[in-house]
């Protein structure tokens, strides 16, 4: 009996083991896997966990930049020279954003693109060479630059991203690559010392403000042409883009005559345009896209063609000069936040073929006092009205289903509405704050509180959320 325990003591012994050794070949044939994964991906990504020892002293740093490690060395002060080893491939985002006392780096053949505000905000960065191995250059990537006077583009660039010159103040040359097809948003926005551009034949289209606040700029060569009148510019640049869209200027205008011809109004326009007071649009304009008109903070003037039968997000946001506006009866569509924060839009005409209104069309609109809801419109979106305590009057037609959260919240002047018999659902706070509405006429009763207006719409099937 005792030889029998001790063979199965045995036993057990062996087959714990066993188990042992399995277990043991398991955990290695794992942790080795995962080491080969990290070898492979290192030849590719290297970590970004060395520097120089001489970091503290203002030397060269020795960077090894991960391709997906944002910001790997954002607001070190402590870099002024940076050189990069020849196996990255990829400068990340904002990899080196708020540099401010880096001069100067070295960016080997092996990278082929550079992130968005990959070195946005160097303030100290003087000059970059940018080896032929890149082919294209994220928005922002040298975004407020300011001490960088020129940068040698590579003809190897066929994409260079929206806004990444802007604010690079000392900029006054740059030679666009031969493979340029598209000239971004904003990319020398505010670059004051630029004194001219030569184009290239390849470029199809430039987007809005590409020179804005190029206060410096001389002339611009393009297609066999010299130009040194910003607003030939633009409306030749119109033509070739098939809309108006601004792109040279600035500060200095104060009004624009659209060219005849021109069939839309292009996004971001004449955004920005600070001392703009007066805009005529020509009567071949069918669509104003978005951004059009926004921070026009003078912008007294405007007349939309009967054509318009669209105007698009924040469109005139911060007109707080506009004082009243007609959209024409051919518009079926305001987009988002168009009209926000008008401060002095006093009247609004709006088009019997609008379909609803937008979502924050007239936030902040302060001293709005009319405005037509036509029979066209189903739906009053959320925050259509939102904090216009001039309002007093408001008329809501038959065909109004659906009237959104916050509608009119904190309309304090409103006195009196009329409600649509058909109305269905009615948001969260829709009259929140609108301390003087006494009188609320809604299927052939007028009530003089909202909780009484809300009782008998609940029994008539109206949805309130609470």
């Amino acid at each position: 009996m005792k030889e029998d325990l001790k063979e199965y003591k045995a036993d057990l012994y062996a087959v714990k083991a066993e188990n042992n050794s399995r277990r043991t070949f398991i955990i290695t044939l794992f942790l080795l896997t995962l080491f080969a994964l990290v070898c492979l991906t290192d030849r590719h990504f290297p970590p970004h966990n060395f520097l120089s020892p001489q970091k503290q002293t203002g030397e060269s740093a020795f960077i090894a930049v991960n391709a997906d490690q944002w910001g790997a060395y954002d607001g070190r002060e402590d870099l002024t020279e940076v050189v990069i080893p020849d196996c990255v491939t990829i400068i990340c985002n904002c990899a080196f954003n708020d540099c401010k006392n880096l001069s100067s780096i070295r960016i080997p053949s092996s990278v082929a693109h550079i992130a968005h505000g990959a070195f946005a905000d160097c303030t100290g960065l003087k000059s970059v060479i940018i080896p032929d191995s890149v082919a294209s250059i994220d928005f922002y990537a040298f975004k407020g630059c300011t001490a960088m006077q020129e940068i040698q583009i590579p003809d190897s660039v066929s994409a260079i991203g929206e806004l990444c010159f802007e604010l690079c103040t000392n900029l006054k040359s740059f030679k666009f690559p031969k493979k340029a097809a598209i000239i971004s948003r904003g990319t020398f926005k505010g670059c004051k010392s630029l004194q001219k551009i030569e184009i290239p034949d390849t470029v199809s289209y430039i987007e809005a403000s590409a020179f804005w606040g190029c206060n410096s700029l001389k002339s611009i060569k393009f297609r066999n042409k010299i130009y040194t009148d910003p607003i030939e510019f633009n409306n030749d640049v119109s033509k070739i883009n098939n809309q108006f869209i601004a792109v040279w200027g600035g500060d200095v205008f104060t009004e624009v005559n659209i060219p005849e011809g021109t069939a839309s109004i292009g996004k971001f326009a004449l955004h920005h345009s600070l001392n703009l007071q007066d805009v005529k649009i020509p009567d071949s304009v069918a669509s104003i896209e978005k951004w059009a008109f926004k921070d026009c903070f003078k912008l007294q003037h405007i007349k939309i063609p009967e054509r318009v039968n669209s105007i698009g997000d924040l469109c005139f946001e911060n007109c707080f000069a506009l004082k009243d506006i007609k959209i024409p009866s051919k518009c079926t569509h305001i987009g988002k936040d168009a009209f926000r924060s008008c401060k002095n839009l006093q009247s609004v005409r709006l088009s019997d073929k609008l379909a609803s209104i937008s979502e924050n069309t007239f936030v902040d609109c302060i001293s709005l006092k009319t405005v037509n809801i036509p029979d066209s419109v189903i739906s009053i979106k959320t925050n259509a009205f939102f904090d216009c305590p001039a309002l007093v009057n408001i008329i809501i037609p038959n065909s109004v289903a659906y009237i959104g959260p916050n509608a009119f919240w904190s309309c304090t002047g409103l006195e009196s509405i009329v409600i649509s018999d058909n109305v269905a659902y009615i948001g969260k706070d829709a009259f929140e704050f609108c301390y003087k509405l006494k009188k609320i006429a809604y299927k052939g009763k007028v009530y003089s509180s909202l909780r009484e207006f809300y009782s008998a719409a609940e029994k008539n099937g109206v949805e309130i959320e609470k």
